[in-house]
């Protein structure tokens, strides 16, 4: 099967002109959601393997966790609130 790239790449380029403008898919947020999710069980799951000792850079870590987490979060509120 050919996939023509061009169409994935303006398909790329319309969803970037209509969420610049504010327009966004559940599907997006959703996807955008999710992918924050496996960021921040990424994140939690290498603290865990490496067992980290020092605490700054463990503490990054889940810094870094958490501010996935809260985009996660934001995405998922925003479905909830004003795409009903």
């Amino acid at each position: 099967m050919n996939i023509n790239p061009l169409k994935n790449i303006s398909e790329k380029i319309r969803n970037k002109i209509w969420s610049s403008f504010g327009f966004v898919s559940k599907t997006y947020l959703l996807e955008a959601s999710l992918k924050y999710s496996e960021e921040q069980e990424r994140i939690f799951n290498q603290v865990i393997e490496r067992e980290v000792k020092n605490k700054k850079t463990k503490r990054e870590a889940l810094d870094k966790a958490l501010l996935e987490s809260y985009k996660g979060i934001g995405a998922m509120d925003f479905i909830n609130t004003v795409l009903k």
